[in-house]
């Protein structure tokens, strides 16, 4: 099929991507020149595993192109939405890119007597594409819904690092469309025909499909909050945490998903959608008391680096501090809500001297950190003479760390993954502990 994609970000290039290696022709719009130039060379902008080699893949086969051209929507019979949707520091949702967008493409879509399917990738707090994206589109477009042109919600469910990989296996896809409307859900199944795995594919109204998102991200961020709490009330008790929520996962209710203590739940979406949702069930008059508290505990756990850093060393006050691992997750460049960042920010607020480094994630920091912290050029410059290290993601390059702690002044070691273990810790003569 002929595929296009409004939004080069994380997850319209992802789907580009994914939709183009597998056979469909599609092209990628965004209005950031310099972006497109760069796709069209083969480098992604974003760092991301399998990306790259999949863009020049599907250039090299003819099957993809990034454009900046609205107009070129018009030679594609699918159109994917997959723009940026923020919250605000109150944590309602800004639709602005979403609506321009929407407005752009029911423009080009007057121009075209064909049928067209549109389908909101972004996610957006329930009502929206029904409220929001069809009325808009029939507006600048002329055309009505569902007769002249379809529209479908279909949500990501991606892992950062790995949506390469989750999007071509993907599990479960959800297909939210119009009631009494099947045609635009039906094209959308067959899309998805090519995928080499199998999975299950759900059809549900358009409000469902989007609440599923915010649902999914929902439970995702309590069991981290539940994985801190139960970890925070071992580590008071003497007890290992992380054995504890080892023995609950052996539970084939439970499984091991984000359910191991550590660090707050951080990224592009979970932070961004527990927000949105908490504030959206205000607005309709019902206090999410269990999703406020899952936000609470989160908050709460961004201190207790900060706290275990300051027992291990007394005061942080001009104490050289490395902070390994500056990416939200291993295998992303991504520092949104990332703890390694947060930690930083702690560190500096309390006096501490921060020298950090982290494989991919070093620009990105940059722009949120500036010359606050040193930026190191290797793990060995990072750990060169100091009294504490950090190690906040879980790259592979920080598990086989051995020599290089001998570098420091003091071989004090906060583990915030569980990188190191005990075990070795003990073998290197650490000052180790966990979070």
């Amino acid at each position: 099929m002929k595929v296009s994609v409004i939004g080069a970000g994380y997850v319209g290039l992802t789907t580009g991507l994914c939709l183009a290696d597998v056979g469909h022709q599609v092209i990628c719009i965004d209005k950031n020149e310099e972006k497109i130039k760069e796709l069209n060379k083969g480098n992604p902008v974003i760092f991301e595993e399998k990306m790259q080699e999949t863009l020049k893949r599907v250039l090299k086969k003819g099957n993809f192109k990034a454009s900046t051209q609205y107009s070129d929507i018009l030679n594609t019979e699918i159109t994917f939405i997959a723009v940026d949707t923020p919250v605000d520091e109150n944590g309602e949702m800004k639709l602005t890119n979403l609506e321009n967008a929407v407005r752009e493409l029911g423009t080009v879509l007057k121009n075209k007597k064909s049928y067209h399917i549109v389908v909101v990738k972004s996610t957006v707090i329930p009502g929206t594409t029904k409220d929001l994206v069809i009325p808009v589109l029939e507006k600048y477009s002329g055309q009505k819904v569902p007769e002249e042109f379809g529209v479908c919600m279909n949500p990501e469910f991606l892992r950062e690092g790995k949506s390469i990989e989750d999007f071509i296996n993907p599990g479960r896809v959800i297909i939210g469309e119009v009631k009494q409307d099947r045609r635009a859900g039906d094209k959308l199944v067959e899309l998805y025909e090519d995928f080499p795995s199998r999975y299950v594919v759900m059809r549900t109204g358009l409000t469902e499909a989007e609440m599923i998102k915010f649902a999914n991200n929902s439970f995702l961020a309590t069991r981290v909050s539940f994985a801190n709490e139960i970890g925070n009330i071992c580590d008071i008790l003497g007890i290992d945490g992380h054995v504890v929520l080892e023995g609950m996962t052996l539970d084939p209710r439970f499984g091991k998903s984000h359910l191991q203590p550590g660090p707050p739940y951080g990224g592009s979406c979970l932070p961004k959608d527990i927000k949105g949702l908490i504030t959206k069930a205000n607005q309709v008059g019902y206090e999410p008391v269990l999703l406020e508290s899952v936000e609470k505990v989160n908050e709460k756990q961004k201190g207790r680096i900060i706290a275990k850093a300051e027992k291990v060393l007394g005061s942080l006050h001009k104490k050289k501090i490395a902070v390994l691992g500056l990416a939200f997750k291993p295998g992303s460049d991504d520092v949104r809500f990332s703890p390694g960042i947060e930690v930083i920010k702690g560190l500096i607020s309390n006096g501490a001297e921060v020298v950090t480094y982290d494989p991919m994630a070093m620009e990105n920091a940059k722009k949120i950190v500036g010359n606050l912290a040193q930026f190191a050029n290797s793990i060995e410059e990072a750990l060169g003479n100091a009294d504490c290290c950090i190690i906040t993601t879980e790259w592979e390059h920080f598990r086989n760390i051995e020599s290089e702690f001998n570098l420091m002044k003091e071989k004090n070691v906060i583990d915030v993954f569980k990188i190191i273990g005990p075990t070795k810790s003990k073998e290197l003569n650490l000052n180790y502990h966990l979070i």
